[in-house]
This record gives C-alpha cells, structure tokens and sequence, in this order.
C-alpha cells in the first residue's frame, strides 16, 4: 500500500481515450472533434494540476493500435502536469515499450487518514478498504454505490477529480 503524505494535492481520472474519435460518439461526449477533446481534457488537467501533486491515472490512457498508440501515449504523458501513477485499463497495453510505467490490477493507497482501493474496473466482490475507486463504465454518475466511485472522464466532467472531494462523500 503506497501511503501519500496528508500534505500532498491527489488527483484521479480515468478513460480519457486520447485520440480516439469514436469514442465522442459511442458515449455521446459533448465534444465535435477529437481535436476539441484531446485539447479540452489536456486544458482541464493542466489547469488544475501542479508538477508537485499527485495523479492517478485508473486506465484507459489513449485508442489505437502499435507503434503509433504508443507514441500518442508518450506525447500526452509527457505534456500533463503531474505526478502519474497509472493502473493499466482494457485499452492500454502496457507491453508496448512506451514511457508509461504501468501498474496491473488494484493498487492500494492511504491518504490522511482513510484507504483507497483502486482499479480500472468496477468491484466484482467486497473491498477491505474505505473506498473502491474505479473508471471503465462511462457512467455520467460520480457516486454508483456506497463508498464505490467512477471516476471516468465522462462521469467528472472531462478533468481531474481531487480526492479530497471523494472523501467528503464516504458514509
């Protein structure tokens, strides 16, 4: 379990789709382009996080496919702010030899004074800590159930989420 210092700024998203132009239409994003997208999500993030905070990534980085999935990936890695830590989603493949140093499955943090179970998908059996945080469904809702948040790019409105916010809505 990484323990995250009480001081520090936590920040977490998930399936922001880089470059993937179908997905506008499969989830119904409010956005024209892919273009428009990839430059609202990189604004979002880059305007509300510092080079000192904390990201977590919950998968689903970029779409495509090789050589040049890989080189999207390193672009838009390389252009956010932040510390990132990134859980590997259905989408990402974390063999391609990319900057990205990917973590698979769950990954536990504390932060202040709670525990944070996080992964790409949503729980498929209880959790032994306070909270399950999770991206891969695209649901506009933040808070599904009881302590279990999806933090996809759909459900936050395109930009980082802090964690702090989670925390003022567990039971």
């Amino acid at each position: 379990m990484l323990k995250l210092k009480d001081t520090t700024n936590v920040w977490i998203i998930s399936d922001t789709h880089w470059g993937h132009s179908n997905i506008i239409k499969y989830c119904d994003r409010p956005f024209k382009t892919v273009d428009e997208m990839n430059l609202t999500m990189l604004n979002n993030w880059n305007n509300k996080i510092m080079e000192t905070d904390v990201v977590l990534f919950l998968g689903d980085f970029v779409c495509g496919v090789g050589n040049k999935k890989v080189a999207v990936a390193d672009i838009f890695y390389e252009s956010l702010k932040g510390r990132k830590i990134f859980i590997a989603g259905n989408h990402d493949n974390v063999k391609d030899k990319g900057k990205i140093p990917w973590i698979v499955g769950e990954f536990k943090i504390r932060y202040k004074d709670k525990t944070f179970t996080l992964c790409h998908y949503p729980p498929t059996e209880s959790f032994d800590t306070h909270a399950y945080i999770h991206g891969h469904t695209h649901s506009g809702k933040l808070n599904e159930f009881e302590n279990i948040f999806n933090v996809s790019a759909d459900a936050i409105k395109f930009s980082p989420i802090n964690l702090n916010v989670i925390m003022s809505m567990l039971k």
